[in-house]
């Protein structure tokens, strides 16, 4: 039987919600961040929010690296870096009315995420790897060395994966402010503003899953070739639903 998948695509969340467990230096860093999303909510969003977003993605892609650099390094800490930790949050969350669909959104970018992790953890362990080796190995890099790094790259899918990394950092920067929402009591946003944290997420989730396949990190099943007797799980059905609820009922039909 397969490990569990250690998501590190959620890591900002994790880390904020074990704050005191971390050691100063990345205590700091988490503060740090928190101190950055808390800016942008109560800036009044006089910008278009998924600008304000992006413009934050490279915080989230540093402060990413060095959590997973620092994780691979303390092997006494224990931190579970998986979606059915926070699952049951975001569900309960769902409960919400003001929030419901924002959360809904999320669940759903959490299970295209599981699925795009599990798929790339199998991919490497086939190939002879291993994930947390691979981590634990990178370079120090900053978002705008990866950047630069891209734009020198002579392959066809290097817009490819930097539009893969960016929306896992977009919708895991999504997860990270709903739960500042959530948790703080001075901070106040539209129904407007939570309507369009939920269309980027959905979206980004999408865009996502779809780069995914295009990759080759995903294999296309289309529906109809599926064995007529195998069972769909409850998560494929609710992640039909969702594809439906946001009018991307072709993207399922093309992608599942």
């Amino acid at each position: 039987m397969s490990a569990p998948v250690q998501n590190f695509d959620i890591i900002c969340l994790q880390m904020m919600n074990h704050r005191e467990d971390l050691d100063s230096d990345m205590k700091r860093e988490v503060t740090k961040l928190v101190k950055e999303v808390t800016i942008f909510l109560k800036s009044g969003n006089s910008k278009k929010v998924k600008s304000q977003l992006v413009e934050m993605l490279p915080t989230v892609f540093n402060f990413r690296l060095k959590a997973i650099k620092w994780l691979m390094k303390d092997r006494d800490f224990d931190l579970s870096i998986s979606i059915e930790k926070i699952v049951p949050e975001f569900e309960e969350l769902a409960n919400n009315t003001v929030y419901a669909s924002l959360a809904e959104s999320i669940l759903f970018a959490l299970r295209c995420n599981k699925r795009v992790l599990a798929a790339l953890t199998t991919n490497i362990e086939q190939s002879g790897q291993n994930l947390a080796n691979n981590l634990a190995e990178l370079p120090p890099i900053t978002y705008q060395q990866l950047l630069s790094s891209f734009a020198y790259v002579a392959d066809e899918n290097a817009q490819n994966w930097l539009d893969f990394v960016n929306n896992s950092l977009l919708f895991e920067l999504i997860i990270l402010t709903t739960a500042i929402i959530e948790d703080s009591q001075d901070i106040n946003v539209t129904k407007k503003f939570i309507t369009e944290l939920s269309s980027i997420v959905a979206e980004s989730a999408q865009e996502y899953v779809a780069i995914a396949y295009e990759l080759g990190i995903l294999k296309r099943n289309h529906i109809s070739g599926f064995d007529s007797n195998e069972v769909f799980d409850k998560e494929f059905i609710k992640e039909q639903n969702q594809l439906a609820d946001f009018g991307l009922q072709d993207f399922a039909e093309n992608y599942y």
